[in-house]
């Protein structure tokens, strides 16, 4: 591979290797709050859906699996635009998505929200989504189960 810039570092990840030296490496939790809002009061009847080959979609316009939405909407969370959710069951395969609505989403999924305007979420909705970080997925869910037994 051709190197496309001038002096490299160690990133001290082994899976990451050497990065371009103006590089900075930062935990998610950094970039991004998670936010737990409930919708209650409810703010929106706007359902969002979440799936690996479309991302964030409204609900009312699925044509499969429509049963699988509870009425009370206050039981679920609030996803806002630029917000990145992410299916806590299904980040392995990539049900992550960004939501360019504001609507409701399953409890058990994650959404998390930039904590600056100029964070450029396609970028991290792309990276969260890259399948070396879903081996990582895999690894922890890995290491959680051995721990749990």
């Amino acid at each position: 591979m051709e190197n496309r810039y001038d002096k490299y570092k160690d990133s001290g990840i082994a899976w990451i290797g050497e990065i371009p030296e103006h590089w900075n490496l930062a935990l998610v939790k950094s970039i991004f709050n998670r936010r737990t809002k409930k919708n209650n009061p409810i703010l929106t009847e706007e359902r969002l859906s979440l799936s690996i080959e479309k991302g964030v979609t409204l609900y009312s316009e699925k044509t499969t699996n429509l049963d699988r939405f509870k009425e009370d909407f206050t039981q679920y969370q609030i996803a806002y635009p630029n917000d990145i959710v992410l299916n806590s069951m299904n980040m392995i395969v990539g049900a992550i998505g960004i939501s360019h609505y504001l609507g409701c989403v399953s409890p058990v999924y994650y959404v998390i929200a930039p904590k600056d305007k100029n964070i450029n979420v396609n970028y991290y909705g792309y990276l969260l989504n890259n399948f070396r970080i879903r081996n990582l997925y895999a690894e922890f869910n890995l290491q959680m189960q051995q721990n749990s037994d």
